[in-house]
Formats: C-alpha cells, sequence, structure tokens
C-alpha cells in the first residue's frame, strides 16, 4: 500500500502524540501460599516443637526459606508467635527446662535465646518468641490457628510470611514481587519512628524504599496527635544526650513498635 507524503507526515505526528505506556505492578490484597525452597533441614527438629504448641514461625526466616531470589538477604533469628500468654509460657520453658538453652534477652516484646556452641541448636539462627499481645496496630497473638490475624499486622510485604509445615507457607500477595525487586512495600504502619528504622534496617540489606512509602511515613506522623509526637520527641532527645549502641537501638524500636 502506497501513502502519499502529506499521509506520512501525519502519521509520524500521530506516533509522537500516543503517550508512552508504563506497564506498572499493581499492589493486591491478601495472602497467597508459596513454596518453601530453603532453610527447612536445619530446623527439622524444631517444626514438631512450635507446631505441638500451635505456634508458627513468622517473619524474616519465613521470607528466607520462601524467597524466590537466588541469593536472599539473611535473617538474623527465628522468630516463633504464639497463639496466647499460656502457650507462650509453656514453648519459654519448654526450651529453658528441657532444651537447656540460655536466655540472651528479655523485653516486653520478646525473648532471645543464645545460640549454643554445639548440639542441634548449634546449626541454625537463635529462637526468639515474640510475646503474644494486641495493643495499637501491634498484633502478635492469634485465635484458632488463625495466623493470618498477625500477619496482617505487620508492616512490609517482604515479611509478612509464615511457616505452615515443611513444605509450605503464607506470604502477602505482593511478596514474590517485591522479593524479587527487593522492594520496601508498607502495608502497616505501627508507628512511623520505628517504621523508619526497620526501613533503614532493610536498606543495609539492599531493599529500595520508594518515595511514594516514604511519604507514607510522613503523612502517618503529621496524621498523629501532638501529645503523641513530643512523648516521642521527649524520649529520643534523653537518648540522644548518650552514646546509643546498637543494642539499645533496638530495644528503642522494640518500645516504639506498640502505640
Amino acid at each position: 500500500m502506497n501513502f502519499s507524503p502529506e499521509e506520512v507526515k501525519t502519521e509520524k505526528i500521530k506516533s509522537k502524540e500516543e503517550p508512552k505506556k508504563i506497564n506498572r505492578y499493581r499492589s493486591k490484597e491478601g495472602f497467597v501460599r508459596t513454596e518453601i525452597i530453603r532453610g527447612i533441614f536445619e530446623i527439622d527438629h524444631l517444626f514438631p516443637i512450635v507446631k505441638s504448641h500451635g505456634s508458627f514461625i513468622c517473619g524474616g526466616y519465613a521470607r528466607y526459606c520462601m524467597s524466590p531470589n537466588q541469593n536472599p538477604a539473611l535473617p538474623v533469628d527465628i522468630d516463633i508467635y504464639t497463639p496466647n500468654e499460656k502457650i507462650f509460657e509453656e514453648l519459654k520453658f519448654y526450651f529453658i527446662d528441657k532444651e537447656r538453652l540460655k536466655v540472651k534477652h528479655e523485653n516486653k516484646i520478646s525473648i532471645t535465646f543464645h545460640r549454643p556452641k554445639e548440639g542441634k541448636y548449634a546449626y541454625h539462627l537463635p529462637i526468639q518468641i515474640i510475646k503474644p499481645i494486641k495493643e495499637g496496630h501491634i498484633v502478635t497473638s492469634f485465635t484458632n490457628g488463625d495466623i493470618l490475624q498477625v500477619l496482617r499486622s505487620f508492616d512490609f510485604t517482604v515479611i509478612r510470611c509464615a511457616l505452615i509445615d515443611q513444605h509450605i507457607g503464607y506470604t502477602d500477595a505482593d511478596f514474590e514481587h517485591d522479593e524479587k525487586e527487593k522492594i520496601i512495600r508498607i502495608k502497616n504502619i505501627h508507628c512511623p519512628v520505628s517504621s523508619t528504622l526497620r526501613c533503614m534496617k532493610y536498606s543495609k540489606r539492599g531493599y529500595y524504599l520508594p518515595p511514594t512509602q516514604v511519604v507514607k511515613l510522613m503523612v502517618d506522623w503529621m496524621d498523629r496527635d501532638d501529645d503523641y509526637r513530643m512523648k516521642i520527641l521527649d524520649y529520643i532527645q534523653k537518648l540522644n544526650e548518650y552514646n546509643i549502641t546498637q543494642e539499645e537501638i533496638d530495644e528503642l524500636e522494640s518500645l516504639l513498635n506498640v502505640d
């Protein structure tokens, strides 16, 4: 088919005027069942203990087990979530009395055990049991075995993960995309200060915090009442008068997580 010079010129102008379409990823709601691909052999002895207490391994270690990346960022511990205070105490004393694990640290959020130098617990990350609470945006307890009650309160899509058994787990519907791209996508803000600290931690592990997510934190801070903001600022100012260690920063993060 032949075109006149005028028709060719018109077609070129139209082509220039057409906006370039960008296929952007659209965030999804909910959770999906995801295959576990690593990290199970070394905690094989731990699963029967956790399951017999009606509890779940969630967060960073679950992310590591289900990450689609060839070399995922390593977690720092194994977080276990229990349904209620009674089960928490039972599991805590099971590790202390029967497994002879030593307590490294305990605060209002969790209890962390030392990693022994020998035995089956020496070949995986330290165990940390999260205390079951429901305060503000924080939910670390659950009923009827529904661990999604807890995952919905987690902040980042890449840690909204739980191991169901040695083969399958739950992840946020955005997990596969965001973990592959190493994106920090915030779906729940406990406290804008603690969430910012957590963003900094994950940035050190190679994750990217998009400007849209930064704005979420800023808006959340401005939406808080004056009393809340002043309490946080006063507390941080007091801490700023001393040389703060990383452990103290972690402690501050734990305290800020309850609002």
